[in-house]
């Protein structure tokens, strides 16, 4: 039951003049008192009572830049008195700040965690509504009414906020120093990406989303976040805490670290069938062998999406080994990716995974599908063309103008390879200097052996690489994208247009 309160303003020795926030157990109202203006907190609930003379109780032993300053606790607990922040709530603070001021601030939020867990109690509900930001840029950590002593014995259930509250706290387990890490890391994506980690239609699903799969990369909502501060947030993010970073200042490091440094190329697009993989490679980890097959013309993405899912099942616990090797994988989950296979090996490869004694995840790459595969279980997947909207936001996050995206979305009908030879051939005028190493191989060795015998024929190429024609021309797709090279004779002869 709520408790209830009269209509008039005051309260004690505090006149209320304005609720500024509401939230299960209590409310906050900018309130009068005789030395100034306060953040008063009211209880709505008897647990809500509770909760602000537990909070008074640890505010009173800690001092920390970072933590919100008690004024004043009424005994029965019929309020609290903090200092009132004059800021904003940590994401609607971040959205359109550069990338480096906001991890600066984050790296702040990580050092009044790192103090409170120096004083062994967990914060146990960190969210982006309970981090302000004030005026000086200076972030606040507030509301330690579910905070706890690492030895208190906490009441059994959940507690804590649905989206930020970890796995193991969704399960009823005990707030602990790397579920509070967990909740950074939900708080640092939602800050950086402008997105939450996960955000279904249905909120309700945020009750078992986490245990079920894991969040998209932070950079398929901002893509200069690619790279560190990728993979950082999603260590954070694991669902086992065995699997989560527990060094703050490691963690710091690289966050800031990720802030100064180039993005890696982001994956943007086919968002549908990269939370399908996700899902499926989480699956493995709780004990069911996945068998995936990733089939289409080279180029289409097939690899990305191979790798991408392979890094959720290692970040999760798996251990990556050689697909020639399943059988005799031993320890871990085994996870494993065949990379451009013939349809025989990729059923052979199959097979050992299906008659393993232990969960595995396979992925194949194919050009067409296997019905071999099909028979077996396996799930069939292509990767959809990039829709015109992801090509420009993918072209602008390595700086070119979105007019040009455009045009290179229509010519090459959404495929991969071919935008991405587009922008390379773009940055390449620009005068910056694109690392070959980004190129898949077959790519690689068509430059290599044009540099070294002249113009050649096709079929003489495909002969070397022991591919088909058509097989080869789509590996092409991004070398005449990006002007490398050209064909001459009709087609039937391919020579390079600039230095390897």
């Amino acid at each position: 039951m709520p408790v209830m309160r009269t209509t008039a303003t005051k309260l004690g020795p505090w006149t209320l003049l304005e609720r500024i926030a509401v939230g299960g157990t209590s409310e906050v109202y900018r309130a009068q008192g005789e030395n100034g203006i306060v953040a008063l907190k009211l209880p709505r609930t008897p647990r809500g009572r509770d909760a602000l003379l537990h909070e008074a109780k640890l505010l009173e032993k800690l001092e920390h830049a970072g933590l919100s300053t008690l004024v004043a606790c009424d005994p029965r607990g019929d309020w609290l008195a903090l200092e009132l922040i004059h800021g904003l709530p940590l994401v609607e603070w971040a959205a359109e700040r550069p990338l480096e001021e906001v991890v600066q601030v984050l790296l702040r939020v990580l050092t009044a965690l790192n103090y409170l867990h120096s004083q062994e109690i967990v914060h146990g509900d960190l969210t982006p509504s309970n981090v302000m930001v004030r005026k000086d840029g200076e972030p606040i950590l507030l509301d330690l009414g579910l905070a706890a002593e690492l030895d208190e014995t906490v009441p059994f259930g959940f507690r804590g906020t649905l989206g930020y509250a970890a796995p193991e706290l969704l399960k009823g387990g005990v707030p602990t120093p790397s579920s509070d890490l967990y909740a950074f890391g939900a708080v640092a994506y939602a800050s950086l990406a402008g997105e939450p980690p996960f955000n279904p239609p249905d909120p309700a699903a945020l009750a078992y989303l986490p245990l079920a799969t894991v969040p998209p990369p932070p950079s398929s909502h901002r893509p200069a976040l690619a790279g560190p501060i990728d993979e950082v947030l999603l260590e954070l993010l694991a669902r086992s805490p065995i699997h989560r970073p527990d060094d703050l200042r490691v963690i710091a490091a690289r966050l800031w670290e990720g802030s100064g440094t180039d993005s890696a190329r982001p994956v943007l697009g086919m968002s549908e069938l990269r939370d399908t993989l996700r899902r499926l490679a989480v699956e493995v980890l709780s004990g069911e062998t996945r068998v995936v097959v990733l089939y289409g013309p080279p180029g289409s993405g097939r690899r990305t999406l191979a790798e991408e899912a392979l890094r959720v099942a290692l970040r999760e616990g798996a251990e990556y080994v050689e697909a020639d090797k399943l059988e005799a994988a031993k320890g871990k989950t085994p996870a494993a990716h065949t990379g451009e296979a013939s349809p025989e090996f990729a059923a052979e490869m199959a097979r050992a995974a299906v008659a393993s004694a232990r969960p595995t995840l396979l992925i194949v790459q194919t050009e067409r599908p296997v019905p071999a595969l099909r028979e077996m279980g396996a799930s069939e997947f292509t990767p959809p063309p990039l829709g015109r909207g992801d090509t420009v936001r993918l072209a602008v996050a390595w700086g070119a103008p979105a007019e040009r995206a455009e045009r290179w979305w229509r010519d090459s009908f959404g495929h991969p390879a071919s935008i991405h030879g587009h922008i390379r051939a773009w940055l390449r005028t620009q005068g910056r200097h694109i690392d070959d190493a980004q190129l898949d191989a077959v790519p690689k060795q068509i430059l290599a052996i044009l540099s070294e015998q002249g113009p050649s024929s096709l079929p003489d190429i495909a002969r070397s690489l022991r591919v088909g024609e058509h097989t080869l021309l789509d590996h092409c797709e991004v070398l005449f994208a990006e002007g490398r090279i050209e064909s001459a004779e009709d087609g039937a002869i391919l020579r390079m247009t600039s230095p390897p």
